[in-house]
């Protein structure tokens, strides 16, 4: 374009030479004068504003010229400023995600039948370089050293009360504490023997024989009655969330709240225990071989499968299932849409500081070639449609001369 734009400037002054040369010899040749002479006024000025926004006309000095190089720093603060502004304001990321609820076309998507296959070969053919990278990238150590040191940092007494009151507060609390005590019915129930030849031993008069196997067969008397008791005790509790024994524990627990926020000798014991688990040699690789033990299973579970991965018929079948439910699908579309938000709002002075520090930092020859090949089109139609207006201007103001002066 920029050779069409400057062949119709030489054609104008042509032009321009030719009507002036033989103005007198005919009557039209005033206007195509006035046309050519007005189109070429308007292809340098506006030859002059395109050439000015990058580089210095001619290559001469002139102010307020090559504005992109001159100007890279502000320009990148005002993209910076105005991507934050016009797309990453609360307001505005508001509005487009309710407009276009990105986790329901999400979730529709994922539910297609005739999508599962094109993410299941997606995976395959990823899935096995990723999880390689990962192996290789020493991830369990990584994550092993990260989450000992979130553990060192963690205050761990406040973490089990905070625990233990979430479980209080929880009205579906002995709906969960159910399930845990019947597995407790079942383990004392399995190994009664156990906890009765434990408390044989405790049984006083053992040096003496007769006396001895006397208090051992009262103590297993006793010590299995109560241990028959116990088991029975749990079992009832697992079936009936009324029985006496949850507002036991309730109690217990609310003690063991008091005594962690007390700063009581138990909380100190709880510390204790954390810096001999940490300080132990055993514990990172402990975790590292946890990870990696459970990343291998995992991944071999959920990339198992025949005709697609089962990660992939798990995400379908989650998907399905949700959209279905649309009145919880909404609730995590406007959930997840406050989370985005409150991001972007917290971190939308680094998000502006990273445009603008980028385009700064971008080379000045490279930012004028980038914008030269996106808008330079564009551009010389400018000088085009100046050619052009400027010579329609230019007949406009012969046609007012005539009229006027004659």
């Amino acid at each position: 374009m920029r050779g069409w734009a400057t062949g119709l400037l030489v054609l104008m002054a042509v032009v321009y030479l030719v009507s002036r040369t033989y103005e007198a010899s005919w009557s039209g040749f005033p206007w195509v004068l006035a046309f050519a002479e007005a189109a070429m006024v308007g292809a340098l000025a506006d030859w002059f504003a395109v050439t000015a926004l990058f580089r210095h006309p001619l290559g001469l000095p002139i102010p307020h010229t090559a504005i992109v190089r001159r100007e890279k720093a502000r320009v990148g603060r005002m993209i910076g400023r105005f991507l934050r502004r016009s797309f990453l304001s609360p307001i505005v990321v508001r509005e487009q995600w309710r407009e276009h609820q990105p986790l329901h076309q999400l979730v529709r998507m994922a539910a297609e039948e005739e999508n599962e296959r094109a993410l299941a070969l997606r995976v395959e053919k990823i899935a096995p370089q990723f999880l390689a990278a990962v192996g290789r990238s020493g991830f369990a150590q990584s994550a092993s050293e990260l989450i000992e040191e979130g553990l060192q940092k963690m205050p761990v007494g406040k973490v089990i009360s905070r625990g233990l009151k979430t479980l209080l507060e929880n009205p579906r609390r002995r709906e969960l504490l159910a399930p845990i005590l019947g597995r407790l019915a079942q383990m004392v129930e399995s190994q009664s023997g156990f906890f009765v030849s434990e408390a044989e031993k405790e049984a006083p008069f053992q040096e003496t024989k007769l006396l001895g196997a006397l208090t051992r067969g009262v103590t297993r008397a006793f010590s299995g009655r109560a241990v028959e008791k116990a088991g029975a005790k749990l079992a009832e509790a697992s079936q009936d969330q009324a029985h006496p024994l949850y507002d036991r524990i309730e109690e217990n627990l609310r003690e063991a709240i008091d005594e962690l926020g007390s700063g009581s000798k138990t909380l100190s014991e709880w510390e204790g225990f954390k810096e001999r688990l940490l300080s132990d040699p055993e514990t990172r690789s402990g975790i590292e071989s946890f990870l990696r033990n459970s990343g291998d299973l995992l991944s071999e579970e959920l990339l198992a499968g025949e005709e697609s991965p089962r990660v992939v018929r798990m995400l379908r079948e989650a998907a399905v299932g949700l959209a279905k439910n649309d009145k919880l699908l909404s609730e995590w579309e406007e959930s997840l849409g406050k989370l985005v938000e409150g991001i972007l709002q917290k971190h939308g002075d680094q998000v502006e500081s990273l445009v603008s520090g980028m385009v700064e930092r971008w080379d000045a020859d490279m930012l004028i070639s980038t914008l030269e090949a996106h808008v330079g089109p564009d551009l010389q139609f400018i000088r085009i449609n100046g050619t052009l207006i400027g010579g329609c201007v230019g007949l406009l103001l012969h046609g007012f001369g005539l009229l006027i002066w004659g």
